[in-house]
């Protein structure tokens, strides 16, 4: 399991919302969610739905728990620690926290490589 805990005072609603950016051709986004807890944006590519972002407030729900068929792997996203999950069904994961909110980055199908899903991860802020 993966949970983001801090000392420091966190917002209780997400106050800026982030997002990665993707100045490529073929890609579009779509809000998904957009409410005081949760940031969520669906990243397609030449119309096939390729990743999902979520932003979420860190309480004690920010756990990623499915522990079966996952290798996690310790990484940095721009200086903050976080985790790679690969699961056997062929989705990865990319979760981090900044110390004020939770990012995950979803990549559904294999169609980018896992170095360029953590470059699209760096990209928010």
């Amino acid at each position: 399991s993966i949970m983001f805990v801090t000392e420091d005072d966190v917002p209780t609603t997400i106050e800026v919302k982030r997002q990665p950016v993707i100045d490529e051709d073929g890609w579009t986004e779509e809000v998904a969610v957009d409410s005081p807890s949760m940031y969520s944006v669906n990243y397609y590519l030449d119309g096939t739905l390729v990743m999902i972002f979520h932003q979420t407030r860190i309480n004690s729900e920010n756990m990623w728990s499915d522990d079966t068929d996952v290798t996690i792997q310790e990484i940095y996203v721009a200086q903050n620690e976080g985790a790679l999950l690969k699961y056997a069904n062929g989705n990865t994961v990319i979760a981090w926290s900044d110390g004020d909110y939770s990012y995950s980055l979803l990549r559904r199908i294999d169609t980018i490589s896992e170095e360029e899903l953590l470059k699209i991860a760096e990209t928010v802020h």
